[in-house]
């Protein structure tokens, strides 16, 4: 079982902060991401959102959907990057393979393209918290996690998902660069280092100095668009959005001032990107037919008990009936009728040479022992077998 891609990714954006001693620096420590870094005790509601405290547009109901989507993609992104294989090119890791975002949603929903992707489920580090309400801040991979839902909710604030009437839409306005906005909103919340980390992985951006190439590269798709086709649709995400990085030095300045120009006209992305508005009770219903979907493929890809030797304790529960249930079962009732028919055949033999043996010595009572050791025996496999 390989390490799980996206989890260790997540834990490189925090140990940032750690080699760095960012968040115990008082001028810092009230930055968001420090208030989930240095929080080791909490627990969270998956459909909250305590480290949030900007003023938002966002109502009760469109929150809780978003807060438990940031959830989700965060797992699925999981699962389909541990299909990728890595590639070394220079500087940069390479994520490719023959799964594609597409066909892996495809797999959770029609339960085709296996041979294309699979659900690696031992290899995952999040999926057991797919249903769960909370999360412990205490536990690494929940809080690795959270970090990870934290950043997909910075970025669908950013790029203006709200309410129309009863559906969901972008709603981006004339705001200048969306790329120098997605870059000013991650500063705020993690400081420049998190901010620009971010933004080599999670988008296509050109113009990257030496020394500041992404770790890993993924081909097709980037994982903003993939954040946007899910809380939207497949027909409504934002694609091929390209970034451009353009740092300014200026004088007498520790660090360059970092800025980031959209690489087309964004009214073209948006206008050939975005759909018509989402209802959000459709989108709700969808997230949570995609929720079950996975979990009815875990099972289905989960091997079975009878697949490995049960362990001592361990109850066999045999198919009754389905494909290949009743054969199954009649195989084990013959096994179990075959060694009945062997241990009273034996019982029957030991019983007579005992009987001859004993005539001769006069014991009688030494055939009822027997006689009685036969049948414990034989209730005992029976016990132990039924």
């Amino acid at each position: 079982m390989g390490t799980s891609i996206f989890p260790g990714y997540i834990e490189t954006v925090r140990d940032l902060l750690k080699r760095r001693k960012f968040c115990t620096d008082s001028t810092k420590s009230k930055l968001r991401i420090c208030q989930l870094e240095n929080d080791e005790k909490g627990v969270i509601q998956v459909r909250e959102w305590p480290y949030d405290r900007k003023t938002q547009s966002w109502d009760p109901n469109l929150s809780r959907y978003l807060y438990g989507m940031s959830r989700n993609i965060c797992i699925w992104i999981e699962l389909w990057m541990n299909n990728l294989e890595r590639s070394n090119t220079d500087q940069t890791k390479l994520l490719s393979g023959q799964c594609q975002y597409g066909d892996f949603k495809n797999l959770i929903k029609q339960g085709e393209g296996k041979e294309k992707c699979q659900i690696d489920q031992d290899r995952s580090r999040w999926v057991t918290f797919l249903k769960s309400d909370e999360l412990n801040m205490s536990q690494t991979n929940q809080k690795d996690l959270q970090m990870c839902m934290e950043i997909v909710r910075i970025l669908m604030q950013a790029s203006g998902i709200s309410r129309d009437g009863s559906g969901v839409r972008l709603n981006l306005g004339n705001q200048g660069s969306l790329c120098q906005r997605f870059y000013d909103e991650l500063k705020a919340w993690g400081g420049q280092d998190v901010a620009l980390n971010i933004m080599r992985h999670w988008f296509t951006v050109h113009n990257w100095p030496m020394g500041m190439q992404p770790e890993f590269l993924l081909t097709g798709r980037d994982l903003y668009e993939i954040i946007t086709e899910e809380v939207l649709g497949t027909d409504a995400g934002i694609k091929d959005l390209v970034c451009k990085y353009e740092s300014e030095k200026r004088e007498r300045a520790e660090h360059p001032e970092e800025k980031f120009s959209d690489g087309q006209s964004i009214d073209t992305v948006i206008q050939e990107s975005v759909g018509e508005g989402k209802q959000l009770d459709e989108l709700e219903n969808r997230m949570k037919s995609a929720v079950a979907d996975l979990l009815s493929r875990i099972r289905d890809s989960s091997p079975s008990k009878g697949d490995s030797p049960p362990s001592k304790g361990d109850s066999v529960s045999v198919p009754l009936g389905g494909e290949g249930g009743g054969g199954s079962e009649r195989n084990l009732l013959g096994m179990i009728g075959g060694v009945i028919f062997a241990l009273s055949m034996g019982a029957v033999a030991v019983y007579g040479v005992s009987r001859v043996l004993l005539n001769r010595r006069r014991k009688p009572s030494g055939r009822k022992a027997l006689r009685s050791r036969a049948r414990n025996l034989s209730y005992r496999i029976l016990s132990e077998e039924g």
